[in-house]
Parts: structure tokens; sequence; C-alpha cells
């Protein structure tokens, strides 16, 4: 009897959302992922001895599989990254709401009134304005408004 011609394959492969936590499961464990791909898909591989992420082309992790079961495996750069990546969110939503704080109002009787620009209600319903060159002038790359 003789071996087939190529070895069989051995181990897993599936593709996820990577969630919130940064964390895929496999096999019974959890191993974190670079958080930089929260909300993509990512491809799982796993093997007797390494479980591989990757985001399209790009390896975003890659462990040594444990055996053990109801273990996380965590790698410090994931664990770093995703705290500045918190760090950064809160301060962006803390300078967005010190943006917007300037942009409300208040009615006479006391509520508070939103102030929004009309571009946002133009973007929103698709509306762009573009003059016309004033008469004589033959338009062209430089005088054509973007849009």
């Amino acid at each position: 009897m003789t071996l087939p011609p190529s070895a069989p394959q051995v181990g897993l492969s599936t593709r996820v959302r990577l969630g919130r936590d940064y964390y895929v499961r496999v096999a019974g464990n959890d191993y974190s992922v670079h958080p930089s791909v929260i909300g993509r898909f990512v491809d799982i591989t796993a093997d007797l001895h390494r479980v591989r992420i990757a985001c399209g082309e790009v390896t975003v992790a890659d462990h040594d599989r444990s055996w053990a079961n109801h273990v996380t495996i965590a790698d410090a750069q994931h664990v770093r990254a995703a705290k500045e990546l918190r760090r950064d969110y809160r301060n962006q939503q803390l300078q967005n709401r010190a943006r917007n704080a300037a942009r409300v109002r208040t009615h006479p009787d006391g509520h508070e009134v939103p102030i929004r620009a009309l571009p946002d209600y133009d973007d929103l319903f698709g509306v762009h304005f573009a003059t016309p060159p004033p008469a004589g002038l033959t338009p062209t790359a430089s005088t054509i408004p973007e849009g």
C-alpha cells in the first residue's frame, strides 16, 4: 500500500467577524487578535501547533496552540493596542461632546434646541449645488467645482 500523493490536511479553518472583545474562540480557548480589525471578517487557521488569524492578506495574530480548555491566550501587543484605542475613542467622544455642546441653543421656554449645519442636510438628501461659470468663460478643470 502506497501513501497518498499529498499529505492530509490537519487542523481547521474558519471565518468569523471579530467582535468588540477582540478574541476568537478556537477549540474551547480564546485567542487575542489585534483590535484594529474589530468588526471585520478574519480567517482563522489552526493546526496542531499554531493558531493564525489573518484579515485579508495581513496576519493579525499568531499564537502557539493551547490544548487546555477554557484558557485565554492574550498577546501583550494586542492588549496594549486595545487600551490605546479605547483611550483614543474616549478622547474623541469628549472632544465631540465639547464641540457639539456649542451647537445647542436654549429655547425661551427652557428646552434645548440642537443646531445643525445646513450642508449636513444637503449631504443627507443628496443635494449638490454647482455654480455655473460666468457668461463668456469656458469651464476648465480649475473652474469646475468639486463635488
